[in-house]
């Protein structure tokens, strides 16, 4: 897994040079600016709830991963020291299967990066054991479900909940983070 140690280099479709890599506990500072630039109903899709500030205690955790996760972070040359979002895998109990869960500053939307971070997280997927991802949408987040659905996830309602649909890949082939 050679590869997430580096910087993972991305371009956004207005041209700005960004590049993913591993999130640290350092990071904890820049998360809850990140979180506090989203708007509230992208805070929701992203924590099924609206909570309007990350605390210290909640940011440290999401900035520590263990063996069967990882968390990629996205910058930008022109704003050091910033989170523009973020992509994380969390591996099952049985190593094989990983949830997926994405997010973006609400003013970096439409840049090709959420595409980007979830199709390097799938790339990413079998170097670290797992053979399917799968997330939970909000089925009210439409642009979510559209990115799952161009990237090849199979769509299915959650028949625990009626607001939540599952997105499930195989992650054997390789997906192309390349923009679209």
């Amino acid at each position: 897994m050679e590869k997430l140690n580096e910087r993972i280099p991305l371009e956004a479709r207005d041209g700005r040079r960004m590049w993913l890599r591993p999130i640290c506990p350092e990071d904890a500072p820049a998360l809850q600016r990140a979180y506090a630039q989203m708007s509230p109903s992208d805070q929701h899709a992203r924590l099924f709830a609206t909570i309007p500030k990350l605390t210290d205690e909640a940011a440290q955790k999401f900035c520590t991963i263990s063996d069967n996760e990882l968390c990629l972070v996205l910058q930008a040359e022109d704003e050091p020291g910033e989170i523009l979002g973020g992509g994380r895998l969390m591996g099952d109990a049985g190593g094989t299967s990983a949830e997926f869960a994405i997010s973006l500053r609400s003013d970096q939307k439409g840049q090709g990066l959420g595409r980007a971070l979830l199709a390097t997280l799938l790339d990413l997927a079998p170097e670290m054991g797992f053979e399917t991802v799968w997330g939970s949408i909000l089925a009210s987040n439409t642009p979510m479900r559209a990115l799952a659905e161009r990237l090849g996830f199979e769509i299915s309602r959650d028949p625990d909940d009626y607001q939540v649909i599952k997105a499930s890949i195989s992650v054997r082939r390789p997906i192309r983070a390349e923009k679209e």
